[in-house]
């Protein structure tokens, strides 16, 4: 049985944490793992909270919140260091696991296609409904969309069924499986695109560029409490809805600088990224049209911050990856 290193990242997350990592246990019937709590610097407890409830975990605490590119890394680095897995699995910590054979599923394909490099498991959502699958990508302007979004997918459970093994363009960042020789081949996550956001498109189009298949495995399924970590970045203040906007231009920019020309990047990156930064949705819940748009609030601010995230990708550019 191949030996798998599980890296869970927390931030102030000590209660979702705790819920991750007991249906992990109670749920897995795949003995050979080691799970990796790797904490970002958290003031709520969480680290003396797990070495309470869970002995046998190994515990990294990082003294900041180093975001998730970079303390997966550490995470990645520690577990090949003291147990040089087969394969490591990077977890966000609000993942509930739900079915058994999950983790077998996953582990599985690898020997069914050697070049399969990187795995996931279908999302759901806490009633059960699909949440994220993965898929190809086409075009730019897609692209970059999807980049930028993390939307349901509508994928019925009867295409699911066609096959266990679905090959895409990205996986999904809250759970997946990573192949040893994937990471000794092409490295570590990017961490430029640090804190958070278009690392895992990043590393999926790395992935496939030298050869290996992304796929995801339509018979391992776990709950994603859908963006309980990514709320904390974007509560309802102004700081932290510039702070985001600044961010998913600049890594989104960065990413089109990197995959696609300099002019795609030009003509179809920035007019989009431009237009989402500006622009918003009346209602959530309608399609897209002129009459659902409305200005996003401090217009002037994510103007300036729009900018200023175009320069700073392009300085990233010329920075290593990790």
């Amino acid at each position: 049985m191949k030996k798998v290193a599980i890296i869970i990242l927390n931030w102030n997350g000590k209660d979702i944490s705790i819920k991750c990592i007991k249906s992990l246990i109670k749920n897995t019937d795949y003995s050979n793992y080691k799970i990796i709590f790797v904490d970002n610097g958290s003031t709520d407890g969480s680290v003396q909270a797990i070495k309470k409830l869970f002995p046998k975990i190994d515990i990294i605490a990082n003294e900041k919140n180093l975001g998730f590119p970079k303390g997966m890394n550490i995470g990645i680095r520690y577990a090949k260091e003291k147990y040089n897995p087969d394969y490591f699995l990077l977890l966000n910590n609000d993942i509930v696991f739900c079915q058994k054979k999950w983790l077998r599923e996953l582990v599985s394909v690898f020997d069914e296609d050697k070049q399969i490099g990187i795995a996931n498991p279908i999302l759901l959502f806490p009633n059960g409904e699909i949440q994220r699958v993965g898929g190809k990508i086409k075009g730019g302007v897609n692209l970059i969309i999807t980049s930028m979004t993390s939307n349901p997918e509508n994928v019925s459970e009867k295409e699911l069924k066609k096959s266990k093994i679905r090959e895409i363009d990205m996986f999904l960042g809250a759970c997946f499986l990573i192949k040893k020789e994937v990471v000794e081949k092409i490295g570590l996550l990017d961490e430029r695109y640090s804190p958070y956001l278009v690392e895992d498109l990043e590393y999926s189009f790395r992935a496939k560029k030298v050869g290996y298949k992304v796929v995801t495995v339509t018979s391992s399924k776990v709950i994603h409490l859908f963006h309980k970590t990514f709320k904390k970045f974007v509560i309802a203040d102004e700081k932290k809805d510039l702070e985001r906007c600044y961010i998913v231009v600049r890594n989104s920019f960065l990413f089109s600088l990197e995959y696609l020309s300099w002019l795609k990047s030009i003509f179809i990156a920035l007019p989009v990224l431009f237009i989402t930064s500006i622009l918003e949705k009346r209602n959530k819940d309608e399609r897209t049209s002129l009459a659902n748009l409305k200005f996003r609030k401090h217009l002037s601010k994510r103007i300036f911050y729009f900018f200023k995230s175009i320069n700073d990708a392009i300085k990233l550019m010329r920075r290593t990856k990790f």
